[in-house]
């Protein structure tokens, strides 16, 4: 009797707990004990005035981020359940927009712990290349992530959103002046000298190249195309990337022989059209002409030379006919 009564509670009692267990098991599947995360990301001081220029290094932008939970049983969840300061993992990818910017996150996971209210912080690092427009502006994005975590009773949700992440680039004054026929030219006292100069914009925004005599020997004149307007090779600009000026110099003229090696200076000053208030690069090279040769000479030397060999035959002249 007693053995059959031991049997019966037994078999209750493992009735009772299948039951607890289905109702646990049930609540929980149907997520009637369940949370859902919300995260945010945005910049955290950052300067609108940054800028990350092509080939000059990363622009860095401090990122805060932000976790709580949503739903009927978040309190309930952070303040009794088993979860509670328990570390949800965050991941944190970046995805570019454009072919010409790459970026990069740090950390690339964050460890949330839940019932605890902080903030957390990450660093986004862009880079771009010469092929990325001037002043456009563009988005990286930053995907989150996390997985289901949950315990006997509480579920927090898996999660996955993206946020955008603005930046702007900014202008790189880059041009290349490469004399065509050298930066060494031998001419002759009397003649001229004529540097082809090509101009190449290799920067990321069209730009102005002003172009400027700064140093000539003295008695020398030496005179430059005064500007060119130059496309750029960045995407979507267009134009042409090069143009030819040239370097005009004469040697002063005087009679006799000459061998004379003299330097004339240029800067070249790069500008991006309609904005002076950007970056400018100044470059100066130096141009080398040599003047050999017989000069004739000019001005009041030639009807001297005359005057003289006319003196002369007179004076030849007159000493014959006194023989």
């Amino acid at each position: 009797m007693k053995k059959s009564r031991t049997i019966k509670t037994g078999i209750i009692l493992g009735l009772l707990l299948v039951s607890l267990f289905s109702v646990f098991t049930t609540s929980s599947s149907a997520k009637l004990l369940s949370a859902e995360p919300v995260v945010e990301i945005y910049p955290s001081n950052q300067d609108p005035e940054d800028l990350v220029v092509p080939n000059s290094g990363v622009l860095d932008i401090p990122l805060k981020i932000t976790f709580e939970l949503t739903g009927p049983f978040a309190s309930s969840l952070e303040s009794n359940s088993l979860l509670q300061n328990n570390p949800l993992q965050i991941s944190l990818v970046t995805e570019e927009e454009d072919p010409y910017v790459s970026a990069s996150i740090t950390p690339t996971f964050i460890s949330v712990v839940i019932g605890e209210d902080k903030d957390y912080q990450a660093t986004l690092r862009i880079t771009v290349t010469e092929l990325a427009p001037a002043l456009q502006g563009g988005n990286i994005i930053v995907r989150a992530s996390s997985n289901e975590l949950s315990s006997l009773l509480y579920k927090i949700e898996k999660y996955e959103n993206t946020f955008k992440i603005p930046y702007q680039i900014g202008y790189w004054p880059v041009i290349n002046a490469n004399p065509k026929n050298g930066n060494l030219l031998t001419i002759g006292p009397m003649d001229t000298a004529d540097f082809e100069i090509e101009l190449e914009n290799q920067g990321n925004g069209p730009t102005y190249v002003y172009c400027e005599v700064v140093e000539a020997p003295e008695g020398w004149t030496a005179s430059i195309d005064s500007k060119a307007n130059l496309g750029s090779i960045a995407s979507g600009t267009g134009g042409n990337t090069k143009s030819t000026v040239h370097l005009i110099v004469k040697p002063p003229y005087g009679f006799g022989f000459h061998n004379d090696i003299k330097n004339i200076k240029v800067r070249f000053l790069s500008q991006y059209i309609g904005r002076p208030d950007l970056p400018q690069v100044s470059e100066t090279k130096t141009f080398t002409v040599q003047s050999i040769g017989m000069s004739a000479g000019a001005g009041y030397e030639i009807p001297l030379i005359v005057a003289t060999l006319v003196i002369i035959g007179l004076i030849f002249y007159m000493y014959k006919k006194r023989k």
